[in-house]
């Protein structure tokens, strides 16, 4: 709705009600912040990010992890996901603590981590970086985690 008021030539003037300029104001001002909401982190973003620093704190340089699967029971979730140097390359063991067992065959470029919520956010509870069998059996069993989270998708 608008109010008209004269203007020295005879014309009208329009200036909308102050109710409608705060619709307006307000809804730029969602618009605006839409593109910033959009870019929060998803919980399986969350979940991922927290794996990737568990696998890049084991080997003690950066780590891109491609997720294979994310299972997420309550509080408690489980990534597989195998590694990849960072440009996205294979992954050089050389310089961790698992350079010897690579060169001899005994590492994979897998990776499984069992993930808790806790109020900070995702911590790693467990993870096996580049196993060659599978790591995670009694997991369940050894943290008291919910056997679903490991069933596979």
């Amino acid at each position: 709705m608008c109010i008209s008021a004269p203007l020295p030539h005879g014309r009208l003037a329009h200036r909308p009600r102050r109710s409608a300029l705060r619709a307006a104001v307000l809804a730029a001002a969602m618009l605006a912040a839409t593109p910033l909401l959009a870019q929060a982190p998803s919980p399986r973003d969350a979940i991922i990010a927290a794996a990737q620093a568990g696998a890049a704190a084991d080997l003690g340089k950066p780590v891109k992890l491609v997720v294979d699967s994310v299972k997420t029971v309550g509080e408690w979730a489980f990534v597989l996901s195998h590694m990849q140097s960072p440009d996205g390359g294979r992954l050089d063991y050389r310089g961790t603590r698992y350079a010897e067992a690579a060169a001899n065959g005994g590492k994979s470029y897998s990776h499984a981590v069992l993930l808790r919520l806790r109020p900070g956010g995702w911590d790693v509870v467990e993870q096996a970086v580049g196993p060659t069998d599978v790591a995670w059996t009694d997991w369940a069993a050894r943290y008291n985690a919910p056997p679903a989270v490991f069933a596979s998708p």
